[in-house]
């Protein structure tokens, strides 16, 4: 801090002094007039900015629109399905398990469980698991 009064002393005895003062005088009419000058073209440039973010963001928008239509999908096929599995297990699991639709399932990757034929790979013993 040995040279704190050495810088202020060149300030003040350079017309240092001066120069500030008259810096703080117009700061603030120079900042409000130019704001002024400015205020047209900052609207002008957030309506650009508005519009090029919806140019943008209006694809996104759409895809997030089938997102959310075909998650709805879904959660009804879900909601219907564990309804239907309710029942059947009220009612004494009488006739086939209720599944979920196949479109619903291929639309899973699960599709193939309908679609082929099942084929049972568990070991019927204990005994037969690694022979």
């Amino acid at each position: 801090m040995e040279w704190l009064p050495i810088v202020i002393t060149g300030l003040l005895g350079g017309g240092g002094l001066g120069a500030v003062l008259v810096f703080l005088a117009t700061r603030r009419r120079d900042s409000d007039s130019a704001i002024a000058e400015r205020f047209d073209d900052a609207s002008q440039l957030a309506q650009y900015i508005r519009d090029e973010v919806e140019r943008q963001v209006a694809p996104i928008r759409e895809e997030l629109k089938g997102v959310r239509r075909e998650s709805h999908e879904m959660h009804d096929a879900v909601r219907a399905h564990f309804t239907q599995l309710w029942i059947w297990d009220r009612e004494g699991r009488n006739g086939p398990l209720p599944l979920l639709p196949l479109e619903i399932l291929n639309r899973l990757g699960l599709g193939h469980f309908v679609a082929s034929a099942f084929e049972d790979t568990e070991p019927t013993s204990p005994n037969k698991e690694h022979s």
